[in-house]
């Protein structure tokens, strides 16, 4: 027979849970907040951001111990300042913001939904690279990758699918990409509120916002996050 968690690790779970149902979201919001203020009342409103009706019903409950979080400020930052260096690197991706910006033209262009999916990031560079620098790996959320990972891989499948939907098929020529937000973590870059301009079919300027977020290691980039 299993032994029952204890309310304390249960609570911290269901609210980690909780907020990995805004992980994609977040984890681009963090860049975009790269000089917020560093107050611990700002970590108290991105707390109470959340949608309040079952955590109210965890903390309630009895034997309820708020969890300890020695790295909260780190929801603040945007990322884990304790993070470990590591030596992996990306498979395939772009060698540039540009090129990446091409490529992704001739996808959607060719409709090769197959080769616009190898250019998001893999679970393996996810677990060993990314996810450990993201606020939501920190021990207090009780989350695993595998968590974060199955939400992030639902989210691009989904917007790779809707990119060849909306403009698959049509030819697309590169007018500039841009990011008007970039942070850097200890072992990898993001690029985020990622706007790409295009010329449709030689005439028609475009502007595709369906990319969220593009992460670069070693002058290698691949997308993140797509719009769902």
């Amino acid at each position: 027979m299993r032994t029952p968690h204890s309310p304390r690790i249960h609570a911290a779970r269901v609210l980690g849970l909780a907020t990995l149902l805004f992980v994609g979201s977040a984890l681009v919001s963090f860049a975009a907040a790269e000089t917020t203020r560093g107050s611990a009342h700002a970590a108290a409103v991105h707390a109470d951001s959340v949608p309040r009706h079952p955590l109210d019903s965890v903390r309630k409950s009895p034997g309820y111990l708020r969890p300890v979080d020695p790295e909260s400020m780190s929801v603040v930052l945007g990322r884990r300042t304790n993070a470990p260096k590591v030596n992996s690197n990306f498979h395939g991706g772009a060698r540039s913001l540009d090129d990446l910006g091409r490529t992704l033209c001739r996808v959607i262009t060719y409709h090769r939904v197959d080769t616009l999916e190898k250019l998001c990031v893999r679970s393996d560079e996810f677990r060993n690279i990314l996810w450990r620098e993201f606020p939501q790996s920190r021990p207090a959320t009780g989350l695993q990758w595998q968590d974060a990972w199955f939400f992030t891989l639902t989210r691009n499948r989904k917007g790779c699918g809707d990119a060849m939907r909306d403009y698959g098929g049509a030819n697309y020529e590169l007018v500039g990409i841009k990011a008007d937000s970039t942070m850097r973590y200890r072992n990898f870059r993001m690029y985020s509120r990622i706007l790409i301009t295009v010329v449709h079919d030689g005439s028609d300027t475009l502007r595709w916002n369906w990319v969220k977020a593009v992460v670069e290691r070693r002058g290698r980039f691949k997308l993140l996050s797509l719009r769902d």
